[in-house]
């Protein structure tokens, strides 16, 4: 997860910046693994 949240790190540099991170993998789907992501991700 760590690697995950060091990637989308590389989308967004500046506060200026947007940016979308998708993660096709179905073991996002799960409700524990999305526990381990920021929390101030949007998930959609």
């Amino acid at each position: 997860m760590i690697k995950v949240i060091q990637a989308a790190g590389r989308v967004i540099r500046s506060p200026d910046d947007e940016g979308v991170v998708v993660l096709m993998d179905d073991r996002f789907a799960h409700a524990q693994v999305r526990a381990l992501l920021p929390r101030w991700w949007q998930l959609g």
